[in-house]
């Protein structure tokens, strides 16, 4: 088996060169090595675009690197050196060593050169970058749309897309208490940071999941503070009927039993078969039964058994843009005509999901894009279509944008039928 760095510098080069959705493989490793490998590959993506610009700098024939599998394990190297507490001796020899396991054996005397460089005490990136967007480790399209959906403070919201996330628990409050459960995470040696009533709890850093108790039959959800908040928002009632449109895999259809302590009517809907087993598996180990279909919240003549809803939960496919720390392949993977195609996608599930709710109901939609097209735009161009009989009703936050609080962009709208 190769060694971690040099399946990091694999795993990142099939990233941003083949633009491919991140995977990490499931072949046997050891935790530790896991989590290192973990750790340089997501590091890596988020500084990516600002790491080859100073390995492009840097190399006399820049053109040669620029794409390449090199410029890939050269990023990993200077990400170990610029953003982490890697001992640089050893981020310098493992990363020339992961050089030769790579075929790369003719470059180690560059690589090391390079590294050895970027430990010199007067050694600033940040001079040999002239571009505010590479600077700050975005590409250029995300970048201006960023800076101008947000242009009082855009350099916050990219600053907090390349950091470290938070690690936030949903607590299941039929089973146990917020105060009681973070007595368990203390037993078990983990560290809480805050509790945010209901059920939400912050944890001070990381844990494997297999460390969290209760993890395995289902007293606790690992979901984001601002992924809790859709559902607390939709505020379902008991004896409603509701629908969780693209359910999968089911964090939010599981709050939904939780809040309404089981007693509502819930159909969680996807369209993708292997996100629903996932879904399925996580109903199972908390004992819900409920009814699950596969279908397209586009076409509800497939599935829909003409039966009106009270709520619907409308979690719709977005860009992702409010979550990019914890997914860095977001840059590499979308790009801006994206954008456009999934604003489509959007407007199409609100149109064909809006005649299956009673009048009076509620439809929330949420997304974790940061993007006004996909957001307050998107919910303004329903509402002025339908000013008739759809109204927003106000909520305590409708976008939250990443930042000190440690929760992910989210945007919320929920809609009342008159």
């Amino acid at each position: 088996m190769i060694s971690v760095r040099a399946k990091a510098a694999k795993i990142v080069h099939q990233v941003t060169k083949n633009h491919s959705q991140l995977k990490f493989g499931d072949e046997a490793m050891s935790a530790q090595d896991r989590a290192l490998l973990q750790e340089l590959v997501l590091g890596t993506l988020r500084q990516y675009v600002r790491l080859r610009v100073i390995a492009a700098v840097m190399s006399h024939d820049p053109k040669s690197v620029s794409g390449t599998l090199l410029e890939s394990l050269i990023a990993c190297g200077l990400y170990q050196i610029l953003h982490t507490s890697i001992p640089h001796y050893a981020a310098v020899s493992e990363t020339v060593n992961a050089a030769r396991e790579l075929k790369l054996g003719s470059c180690t005397g560059f690589i090391n050169a390079v590294l050895h460089r970027a430990l010199d005490t007067d050694f600033n990136p940040d001079k040999l970058i002239q571009k505010e967007h590479e600077r700050y480790a975005y590409p250029k399209w995300l970048y201006k749309r960023i800076k101008k959906d947000y242009p009082g403070n855009y350099r916050d919201v990219l600053t907090a897309g390349n950091e470290k996330p938070v690690m936030w628990l949903r607590v299941d409050l039929t089973r146990t208490s917020l105060d009681s459960y973070a007595g368990q995470l203390k037993e078990a040696g983990i560290e809480v940071d805050s509790i945010i009533e209901p059920s939400c709890i912050r944890l001070a850093q990381t844990y494997p999941p297999s460390l969290l108790p209760g993890m395995s039959d289902g007293l606790c959800y690992i979901q984001d503070a601002s992924a809790q908040l859709a559902v607390i928002y939709m505020d379902p009632q008991e004896n409603e009927r509701i629908l969780d449109a693209c359910a999968a895999p089911g964090g939010k259809t599981i709050h939904i039993i939780e809040k309404t302590g089981g007693r509502s009517d819930v159909t969680a809907l996807d369209v993708n078969p292997a996100r629903l087993k996932r879904l399925g598996e996580n109903l199972k180990i908390r004992g819900i039964t409920l009814k699950i279909l596969q279908g397209s919240a586009t076409s509800p003549e497939e599935w829909w058994d003409h039966r009106p809803y009270d709520r619907i939960l409308l979690d719709a496919p977005c860009s992702g843009t409010g979550v990019i720390r914890r997914h860095p392949d977001i840059k590499f993977v979308r790009n801006e005509k994206d954008i456009s195609e999934l604003a489509k996608t959007q407007k199409d599930m609100l149109e064909a999901l809006w005649p299956l709710l009673r009048k009076g109901g509620v439809l929330m939609y949420t997304t974790c894009s940061l993007l006004r097209e996909e957001n307050q735009i998107q919910i303004n161009d329903f509402l002025y279509r339908h000013r008739d009989d759809a109204e927003q009703e106000m909520l305590p936050e409708s976008q939250h944008i990443p930042g000190a609080d440690g929760r992910d962009g989210f945007f919320y709208a929920k809609i009342r039928k008159k």
